[in-house]
């Protein structure tokens, strides 16, 4: 059973009729906003008559889950057009947040309107406008994980960093009251990508720790009872060598303390 019901038979007549729906309905959401645009009005613009298009939607609510169908194919579309006889895997992420950018310059009415707007959505429509989302983000997982196999990046949580891609991708649109002023698309995505391959980091000026000596209290505020006492100077030298990242002298530490066994289960 489809989606949205419809009670046209002929399927290429049903995706013709949405399409055109659909377009319309970017223009006049844009416009207006989606609550307060009507059916009737989004029928003129559509140029279907206000009857008809009861035969190929129910609600707005139909109307906007379509147009997430809509740029999903176009997005995905892209995303995988854009890799194409290409077997550089830095090269393929390249393309694809380019690709991106494109779709974003061209509807970026459509993909406003998405984010502001998805929890109209129903539980089941929402649901399955997420699941797609996800697969554009396994996308970008997929490269990132074909970049670490060759030892082009370190090795990372991808499904994290796929996200963080895809986030800064969309603040082109999500952010462009902020951005568009000052920010020209080139020089977002190569921030974008720069973030990925280089960080921002110089390492002339700064030499960070590798995120596995920091230790899990790092950055905390920790408060020690009874420091003067014997179990409290261990406990002390433990936490403060710990958040430096001098585990064997913690190990030290802990071991020259004679009387810490006797606190110890």
């Amino acid at each position: 059973m489809p989606i949205i019901p419809t009670t046209i038979k002929s399927k290429e007549l049903v995706e013709k009729r949405r399409e055109q729906i659909v377009l319309a309905a970017i223009k006049l959401f844009a416009k207006k906003g989606f609550h307060k645009a009507t059916l009737r009005e989004l029928s003129e613009v559509a140029g279907i008559s206000h009857g008809n298009i009861y035969d190929y939607v129910g609600t707005k609510e139909d109307i906007f889950f379509l147009l997430h169908e809509f740029m999903d194919k176009l997005a995905t579309d892209a995303l995988h057009r854009s890799i194409e006889n290409i077997d550089d895997p830095v090269a393929k992420l390249r393309r694809k947040v380019r690709s991106e950018f494109n779709l974003m310059y061209q509807r970026a009415d459509a993909i406003l309107l998405i984010y502001q707007e998805c929890h109209i959505l129903n539980k089941p429509l929402l649901k399955k406008l997420l699941k797609r989302e996800s697969a554009q983000i396994r996308l970008y997982e997929i490269v990132l994980q074909e970049c670490i196999k060759k030892g082009l990046l370190l090795d990372c949580n991808t499904k994290a960093v796929a996200n963080l891609i895809k986030a800064m991708v969309d603040a082109w649109v999500l952010k462009r009251w902020d951005l568009r002023k000052q920010v020209t698309q080139l020089e977002m995505e190569k921030s974008i990508l720069d973030l990925v391959f280089h960080g921002l980091i110089n390492g002339e000026g700064y030499k960070p720790r590798h995120l596995e000596d920091m230790g899990s209290l790092e950055g905390k505020v920790i408060l020690v009872v009874n420091g003067g006492k014997v179990l409290g100077e261990a406990t002390s030298s433990f936490l403060i060598c710990w958040m430096w990242g001098f585990r064997n002298t913690c190990r030290a530490a802990l071991q020259n303390c004679r009387s810490l066994k006797d606190y110890c289960c």
